[in-house]
């Protein structure tokens, strides 16, 4: 299954009404708290925000709308599970929000209260909150546990899906008592074909790092570098007929990527991607010389329809092209 993010992300706000929600206000409230922390890494608010990102689109594609408070809670949720529960304060104090961070209780569950809870609070496919529930519920038995809190379960299902074949690989604490560990980007060399790594080194292509926290494979597509490389910047002439072959390379780095999470995190069978083509409406609204804007959004919507030409026949796993 393919999905083009071309059209906005809609949630409820606070005062029901349904609007568009910013991504770049999200990603600049999520580096200042973690910047306010000491934290620089600028790769955890970015893969945030795609993770919230892919929720909101999913629940869009479904026909439902998240709520601003829901996206909120996720969004601490994740902070909290991956060991960085004091960005989640500084980032609801400098929001002033007020979402509660305790526990709400004991209760028993049952695997469709477990699925919902988990759908409501982490940002999981349908297919691993069935896993995920089950193991739990399994875990809980085990454990002698009748009656646990929201969060303790939380917590239980995060540790399930931190699970990895190769557990000497990670620090052998719960998960918010740690930070999440990560693959950076150039880690990603190394199972790229020689084109692929060209294109990388290029600064073409920039595979993601590859967070344990709800692992997907994602690679950002830029077509400003793509245009400096060539010495030209006429995408009609340059990037249209490269389109073949960039899709190619980009869809065998994808597969390698999802290949690596299957083989890593037994509980992720079918992992999603996400192709990201940054600036893509900047390049072609106001880096192409010498065409009229009318000419320019007709090369836009070109270049849109190959790059979906060549990815679409070939994908039999859920990809999300994101074109900013």
């Amino acid at each position: 299954m393919i999905q083009f993010g071309t059209a906005s992300l809609f949630i409820i706000d606070a005062s029901g009404t349904e609007q568009s929600y910013d991504l770049d206000a999200l990603r600049d409230r999520l580096s200042i708290a973690f910047q306010q922390q000491g934290i620089q890494e600028t790769w955890l608010p970015e893969n945030l925000v795609l993770t919230i990102e892919e929720k909101i689109r999913s629940s869009n594609e479904g026909g439902s709308r998240l709520t601003e408070e829901a996206i909120e809670q996720i969004l601490v949720n994740v902070l909290i599970a991956t060991g960085y529960r004091e960005v989640a304060t500084e980032y609801l104090r400098l929001n002033l929000r007020e979402i509660v961070l305790l526990p709400q209780g004991m209760r028993s569950w049952d695997v469709e209260a477990v699925q919902q809870m988990l759908s409501s609070s982490l940002p999981l496919s349908y297919r691993q909150l069935e896993e995920v529930s089950r193991d739990c519920l399994k875990a809980l038995h085990r454990l002698g546990f009748s009656e646990v809190s929201e969060a303790f379960l939380r917590e239980l299902a995060i540790h399930v899906l931190h699970y990895r074949k190769n557990p000497e690989l990670i620090a052998q604490q719960r998960p918010a008592a740690r930070k999440t560990q990560f693959i950076p980007a150039e880690a990603w060399l190394e199972v790229a074909s020689d084109q692929a790594r060209e294109l990388i080194e290029q600064q073409i292509l920039l595979p993601l790092p590859l967070s344990d926290i709800f692992p997907a494979a994602r690679v950002e597509f830029r077509l400003h570098a793509f245009a400096l490389w060539k010495g030209d910047l006429s995408p009609e002439l340059t990037l249209l007929p490269a389109l073949p072959e960039i899709s190619n390379e980009i869809l065998a780095l994808l597969k390698r990527m999802r290949e690596y999470i299957m083989q890593n995190w037994p509980r992720i069978s079918n992992p999603s991607a996400h192709l990201i083509l940054p600036d893509f409406q900047q390049f072609f609204l106001q880096e192409i010389p010498d065409l009229k804007k009318r000419q320019r959004l007709v090369l836009r919507d070109r270049v849109k329809e190959e790059l979906e030409k060549q990815v679409l026949p070939q994908t039999d796993y859920e990809l999300l092209l994101s074109f900013r």
